[in-house]
């Protein structure tokens, strides 16, 4: 009786060690760019490259308005990162 015991709390004491799987992302992500009209996102997985790209963007308005964004985008099989670098 007391290995039979022993053994179910093995058993179950093992149970708890198991990670669960994890899961994977299947559902679209969307983006509305205009009113009622979507587009869809490919995961960083489905993009199958790794990538590191930066660009000065600059915007002017008025007659003496101007300011400059820098901007990274980093991009592997697990995140993308976007990121804004600004003096505003």
């Amino acid at each position: 009786m007391r290995l039979f015991i022993y053994l179910c709390t093995l058993l179950w004491l093992s149970g708890c060690a198991v990670n669960p799987p994890l899961k994977q992302q299947t559902h679209l992500v969307q983006v509305e760019v205009s009113q009622g009209v979507f587009i869809s996102l490919p995961s960083p997985a489905q993009l199958q490259h790794s990538l590191t790209v930066s660009q000065l963007i600059s915007a002017q308005w008025g007659e003496q308005q101007q300011q400059q964004l820098l901007v990274q985008l980093q991009v592997d099989p697990e995140q993308v990162v976007l990121a804004g670098f600004s003096s505003w």
